[in-house]
């Protein structure tokens, strides 16, 4: 079809890995291995397009999100969280084999520009890791009106151990995730979660002074990851300051599932 396909990403086991690198090495694919930094940015910059063609449903796609930054089109499943994700300015969402054909031919047709807005206006790490604050705080009723399923709360849950940086993105499973999503499924748990938002924003009245910048008088260790964009810059200071010990916790490093791009 006039391009180069190239296939990046990391897996389980070696068997894995070695499975899919024939797969690529026959049908003429290159399979360049787990990339990071750099590297990455480079091959996601330079690709014509993002091919997720997940088969699972994913809570979120980081690297549908990363190809968005880079000013590349994503072609996707209909699966998960990809059509929510996937505007038709940015990128295809496809059903089947014809679908995706259709959308290589047409991807250079996509504005790469569109793509780059998209991510700054909606997935921002800054914007992504504050609004949810801000709804919670805010607009409590609202938010639990939207998320009316067990497996719409479950998801809105997920997606702080990934794009909202509770956690590093990878740092966890699925099963882990989804053994802490669990007791979300319940409406009434979820929507007591968001008191402490609540009275944070002043939407919900103390029922006595808080005492979180209390000095205290125990020692104590503090652990917690630097990648967390939601603890604030001044939280070693602050722990300091409130005769604390602090020290910085290591965070897991990203483990992209395969994923492919269009030279």
């Amino acid at each position: 079809m006039g391009f180069k396909l190239v296939v990046a990403g990391s897996g389980k086991d070696y068997e894995s890995i070695n499975r899919v690198a024939d797969m690529c090495r026959k049908v003429g694919a290159e399979y360049v291995g787990d990339v990071k930094g750099t590297k990455k940015a480079e091959l996601l910059a330079g690709a014509r397009g993002f091919l997720f063609p997940t088969k699972v449903d994913e809570a979120f796609g980081l690297g549908m999100v990363e190809a968005l930054m880079s000013g590349t089109p994503v072609i996707c499943s209909d699966r998960g969280a990809c059509p929510e994700i996937i505007s038709p300015d940015v990128g295809f969402v496809c059903r089947n084999e014809n679908d995706y054909v259709a959308a290589i031919n047409d991807v250079l047709k996509v504005n790469r520009h569109a793509c780059r807005e998209k991510a700054m206006k909606e997935f921002h790490y800054l914007r992504m890791a504050a609004d949810y604050f801000v709804r919670q705080g805010r607009e409590a009723d609202e938010l639990a009106g939207e998320l009316a399923s067990a497996t719409q709360r479950r998801r809105y849950i997920a997606e702080f151990y990934g794009h909202r940086f509770w956690a590093t993105p990878g740092a966890f499973t699925r099963e882990q995730v989804d053994f802490m999503t669990e007791p979300f499924a319940d409406p009434e748990r979820l929507r007591a979660g968001w008191g402490n938002y609540e009275s944070a924003m002043g939407t919900r009245p103390l029922s006595e002074p808080p005492r979180f910048f209390e000095r205290n008088p125990i020692e104590t260790v503090v652990l917690y990851g630097p990648e967390d964009h939601v603890i604030q810059r001044a939280f070693p200071e602050m722990c300091e300051y409130s005769s604390r010990k602090w020290c910085s916790g290591t965070s897991a490093y990203l483990k992209p599932a395969f994923s492919a791009s269009i030279m």
